[in-house]
C-alpha cells in the first residue's frame, strides 16, 4: 500500500510540475530548464611557461562565442587556479592575460555529454617584445621602456616606501627635482598630471604608496595640451582590479619624526568594483641656506652681504579616497571617484645677516625670525564613462574632473638690527605680520574617439575645455612704535584673482607601409586669461587673438617609425608647443621672502612658442633593453628669470621675468635596463646636452653650456627573500639665466625582505648626506653665491602586509582540494 502511495504521490508531483510549466510564458519555461539541466563548470590553472611556478592574478574572462558577450569574469587565486560555476551549455571563448605575458585564448564547450570542462594547465609565455610596447623582461621591471614614453612601476622601487610622489620622481630617468621641490624634465618644466588630469596638489601632497605607475613623455603627441612645452609627467594612482576583496596595510617610523601610515582596501564583485584608501605621513626637517654678494662699481669691491639661515619644518598631511566601478555591461562602464587631502606645516627659520662696506667691515647685523603655519584642504571628484564596440579598437570616453583646494598662510617676521659696535637700534624688533588664503578651482571635460579601420590604420579625435580659477588675499600688517598700532604695508598686501579658459580639440591619423609607421595629427587650441589685482588694476590676453594670428593656436605633430625587425625600433618624432605667462609671471604683485630679495611679475610678457624634435632607438633582446634619444628645442621668445637691482644703493635685488630673443638646447639621452643574470637588475640613465639662453635686455646677459646629468639604479635579489637596492644620482654645473647651477649628487640605499604576505623595508637617504643645490651669479655690478639643502639624510623603516582572497560568497565555484588536485602536463588535454 505504501508503496502504491508513493508512486502514486511521485506521478502527481510530476504532473504538477509539467502543469506549472506549461503556463508559464514560453521565455520563463526555457530559462527554468537551462537553469535546471543546461547549465555547467570551466575550471583550470595557470603557469608561468619559463618556471613552471603557478600564476597568481592573471585574468580569466569567459565570452559567448557567437555573441561575443560577457558571461563572467576572475582572476586565478595565489595558487593558479580558477572556476566558472553555471555557465550556459554551447560554444565559449576563454581568454586569459596578464601583464608581461602573451594573452591566450581557448574555446570551452560545456554540454550533456561534458558538463565541467577542465582546461588543463595552461601556460602563459613572456612578452620579451611586443610590437607596440617593449618589456624588458617576464617579470615586470621597475621601468618600461616604450617608444612614446618611459614607465616607472612606483611599488618596484622600495626606496620611497611611505615617502611622497616626490621621492618617487627624484629616481625617475630624465627628471631632475631641485631642493626647492622644481621638477625638471631634460632641463625644461613639464605639466603634471594625476590620473591624465590637471591637479592642485603639489608633489609633496601625494604619498607614494597611492601610486601605482608613473609615465614620462618628452614629446606629446596632439592629444596632449599645446602647453606642455617641457612634456608631462602622468602620475596613476592604484585602483581595484582583482575580484573579491583585497588591502594593504603600511606602516613605517624614521628619524626626523617620520611616520607613515597608509590603508588600502578593495572589492569587486560581478559588476561593482569599490576602493578606499588612507594615508597618514608625518616629518620633520632642518634645511640650511649659505648666501653670500659681492658688490661692485667700476670693477672694485664696494660691499657685500653674508646671510646663514636654518628652516625647520615639521609637516604632516593626510590623503582619502573613495571611488566606484559599475560594469553595465560588457560594452560600457561607468566610474566614479573622489578625494580629500588636508595637510599641515609649520615652518620656524631663524636668519642671520650681515651687511658689510667697502672694508669688508660689518656696518649692520640682523637676526630676525620667522615662524610660518599653512593649512590647506584639496577637495576631488570625477566622473568617467567608457564605451567599446563590438568591433576591435573602436571605442569613445567621456570624463568630468573637478577638484578645490583652499590653503591659508599665517606669518609672523621679527627682525632685530644691531649697529657695528652690537647696539641694538630703535624701535626693535622690526614686526610684519602677514595672513594669506587662497582658493583654487579646476573643472576639466574630455572627450575621446578612437577607431582603428584595421591593425595598419586608425584615427583618433577629441575636446577638451579646462576651466581655473584662484583668488588669493594677502594682508600685510607692519607694527609701528610711535603709534603702538599695526599697520598695513600697501606695497606688500594685494589680493588678486585669475581666471584661466583652455578650449581644444584634436584629430590624429595613424597609418603604416610596410614596416613604415606612421601618425600625424593636428592640436587647435585656444586660450583666455584674465587677472585682476588690488580692485583697480587688471591683465589679460587671448591667443590666438584675430584671424591674423589664427596659427598661434594650431599644434601639428609627426612621429614615424620604422621596425626592421623584432628587436630594433627608430623613431622621429616633431611638434609644435607653447608656454603661455602665467599669473605670477605676468601680474606685478611685488612678493618679499626677504628685506633683500623681492619678486615682481612683468605684464608685457609674450607667449613662448617652442618647437621640439626626437629621434628615438629602441633595442631589445631578452635580459637588455635601450632605448637612446637624440633631442632638440628651438624656443621663440622664451620666457626666463631675470634680476636687477632696485636702487642705485645695489642692496635689494628684484626678481622677474623677460621675453628672451630666443633660446635652444640638445642633447642625447640613453637609458638602459640590464636584466641578464637571474638576480640581477641594472637600471642606467644619462642626459649630455647643451643650452644656449637667448639675451635679454642686452647681449651681456645670453649664456650657454654643456651639461650633463646621470642617474643608476641598482636592485640584487640576495637569499632568504633579501632585495638590495642602490639608487644613485650626479648633476654637472649647469647654466642658467646670468648665472649657474652647481654639481650635486646623492646616493640612496634600501633592504627589502619577503615573508609571505609581509614586507620589511630598510632605506637610507642620501647616504653621504651630499645632496645640496648651489646656484653662482657671476655680474658685473656683483658676485652671488648661494647654497640650500632642503632634506638632510634620514634613515626609516617600514612594514607592508598584502590581505586578501576571491570570497566563496561572492563567486559561486568553490574549490577544494580534491576538487583541484595539480594537474599533470602530459595528461594531453
Amino acid at each position: 500500500m505504501r508503496k502504491r502511495i508513493s508512486i502514486a504521490t511521485i506521478i502527481l508531483l510530476q504532473s504538477s510540475h509539467c502543469l506549472f510549466s506549461q503556463g508559464l510564458p514560453p521565455g520563463m519555461q526555457q530559462n527554468a530548464v537551462v537553469k535546471q539541466t543546461m547549465t555547467g563548470k570551466v575550471k583550470g590553472r595557470i603557469y608561468e611557461a619559463k618556471t613552471e611556478t603557478p600564476l597568481p592574478y592573471a585574468s580569466v574572462v569567459l565570452y559567448n562565442l557567437n555573441s561575443d558577450s560577457l558571461i563572467d569574469g576572475q582572476i586565478t587565486d595565489e595558487k593558479g587556479y580558477f572556476g566558472f560555476d553555471n555557465i550556459p551549455f554551447g560554444n565559449h571563448k576563454l581568454k586569459i592575460s596578464s601583464i608581461g605575458y602573451e594573452a591566450f585564448e581557448k574555446i570551452v564547450q560545456p554540454s550533456f555529454k561534458n558538463p565541467e570542462v577542465e582546461t588543463g594547465n595552461i601556460f602563459l609565455t613572456s612578452s620579451i617584445t611586443n610590437l607596440k610596447e617593449v618589456v624588458a623582461t617576464s617579470e615586470r621591471m621597475q621601468i618600461e621602456l616604450k617608444p612614446d614614453k618611459k614607465v616607472i612601476i612606483v611599488d618596484k622601487d622600495i626606496s620611497v616606501k611611505g615617502g611622497t610622489a616626490l621621492d618617487a620622481l627624484k629616481n625617475a630617468p630624465g627628471v631632475t627635482v631641485n631642493s626647492d621641490d622644481e621638477i625638471s624634465l631634460r632641463n625644461s618644466t613639464p605639466i603634471v598630471y594625476v590620473d591624465g588630469k590637471p591637479t592642485n596638489l603639489t608633489m609633496r601632497q601625494i604619498p607614494s604608496d597611492q601610486i601605482n605607475t608613473i609615465e614620462i613623455i618628452t614629446n606629446p603627441s596632439a592629444k596632449y595640451e599645446a602647453s606642455a612645452k617641457g612634456g608631462i609627467i602622468n602620475i596613476n594612482l592604484k585602483k581595484n582590479k582583482i575580484p573579491g576583496y583585497n588591502g594593504n596595510l603600511n606602516l613605517g617610523i624614521g628619524t626626523n619624526n617620520q611616520y607613515y601610515l597608509m590603508l588600502t582596501l578593495n572589492l569587486k564583485e560581478k559588476k561593482w568594483g569599490a576602493n578606499f584608501s588612507y594615508n597618514f605621513n608625518s616629518a620633520s626637517n632642518t634645511a640650511r641656506t649659505y648666501s653670500n654678494r659681492d658688490l661692485f662699481e667700476l670693477g672694485q669691491y664696494n660691499g657685500g652681504s653674508y646671510q646663514d639661515i636654518t628652516t625647520t619644518f615639521p609637516r604632516q598631511f593626510q590623503f582619502g579616497r573613495l571611488g566606484f566601478d559599475y560594469f553595465i555591461d560588457n560594452r560600457n562602464t561607468l566610474s566614479i571617484n573622489g578625494g580629500i587631502v588636508s595637510g599641515k606645516f609649520n615652518f620656524a627659520e631663524n636668519q642671520n645677516t650681515k651687511q658689510l662696506d667697502s672694508y669688508k667691515k660689518t656696518v649692520l647685523t640682523s637676526l630676525r625670525t620667522n615662524l610660518q603655519t599653512f593649512g590647506f584642504t584639496n577637495y576631488s571628484t570625477g566622473l568617467s564613462f567608457k564605451h567599446t564596440f563590438p568591433k576591435q579598437g573602436k571605442e569613445y570616453t567621456a570624463d568630468l574632473t573637478y577638484s578645490f583646494n583652499q590653503g591659508q598662510n599665517d606669518y609672523d617676521y621679527r627682525t632685530k638690527s644691531y649697529d657695528s659696535i652690537g647696539n641694538l637700534l630703535a624701535f626693535n624688533p622690526e614686526i610684519q605680520l602677514i595672513n594669506a588664503t587662497t582658493t583654487a578651482n579646476i573643472l576639466t571635460g574630455q572627450y575621446d574617439f578612437t577607431n582603428e579601420f584595421s591593425e595598419r590604420s586608425k584615427i583618433e579625435f577629441g575636446f577638451r575645455g579646462n576651466w581655473s580659477s584662484t583668488k588669493t588675499k594677502q594682508l600685510v600688517n607692519n607694527f609701528n612704535y610711535l603709534t603702538n598700532s599695526e599697520e598695513e604695508d600697501k606695497l606688500l598686501s594685494t589680493h588678486y584673482s585669475f581666471d584661466d579658459i583652455v578650449a581644444a580639440s584634436y584629430f590624429i591619423y595613424s597609418g603604416s607601409i610596410n614596416r613604415l609607421e606612421y601618425q600625424i595629427g593636428l592640436r587647435a587650441e585656444s586660450s583666455n586669461f584674465y587677472a585682476s589685482y588690488n580692485d583697480t588694476n587688471s591683465f589679460k590676453y587671448n591667443y590666438p587673438s584675430s584671424i591674423s594670428t589664427l596659427a598661434y593656436g594650431l599644434f601639428p605633430n609627426f612621429n614615424f617609425t620604422y621596425k626592421p625587425n623584432s628587436a630594433n625600433q627608430f623613431q622621429f618624432s616633431a611638434s609644435r608647443k607653447i608656454a603661455r605667462p602665467n599669473m605670477f609671471q605676468a601680474t606685478p604683485i611685488v612678493f618679499a621672502s626677504d628685506k633683500f630679495n623681492y619678486r615682481i611679475g612683468n605684464p608685457l610678457l609674450s607667449p613662448e612658442f617652442v618647437n621640439l624634435m626626437e629621434i628615438n632607438y629602441n633595442f631589445s633582446i631578452e635580459g637588455i633593453s635601450l632605448l637612446a634619444s637624440l633631442y632638440g628645442k628651438y624656443n621663440q621668445h622664451p620666457i626666463t628669470n631675470y634680476v636687477y637691482f632696485s636702487d642705485t644703493s645695489n642692496q635689494v635685488l628684484i626678481n622677474t621675468f623677460e621675453n628672451a630673443e630666443y633660446g635652444y638646447s640638445y642633447g642625447i639621452e640613453p637609458t638602459i635596463i640590464f636584466s641578464k643574470f637571474k638576480n640581477l637588475t641594472i637600471n642606467l640613465n644619462a642626459n649630455i646636452f647643451h643650452t644656449y639662453i637667448g639675451a635679454v635686455k642686452d647681449k651681456a646677459n645670453e649664456n650657454q653650456s654643456w651639461s650633463w646629468n646621470a642617474k643608476a639604479n641598482l636592485s640584487y635579489k640576495l637569499p632568504l627573500q633579501f632585495t638590495i637596492q642602490l639608487n644613485g644620482n650626479y648633476e654637472a654645473p649647469k647654466a642658467i639665466t646670468q648665472g649657474r647651477m652647481l654639481s650635486m649628487y646623492g646616493m640612496d640605499v634600501s633592504l627589502n625582505k619577503e615573508i609571505n604576505n609581509l614586507t620589511l623595508s630598510l632605506s637610507i637617504s642620501d647616504l653621504f648626506n651630499s645632496r645640496i643645490m648651489r646656484m653662482e651669479y657671476d655680474q658685473e655690478t656683483y658676485y652671488q653665491i648661494q647654497s640650500r639643502r632642503r632634506d638632510i639624510r634620514f634613515i626609516k623603516l617600514g612594514l607592508s602586509y598584502r590581505f586578501g582572497k576571491m570570497d566563496a560568497s561572492i563567486f559561486k565555484f568553490k574549490r577544494s582540494k580534491t576538487e583541484m588536485p595539480l594537474l599533470n602536463i602530459n595528461e594531453g588535454y
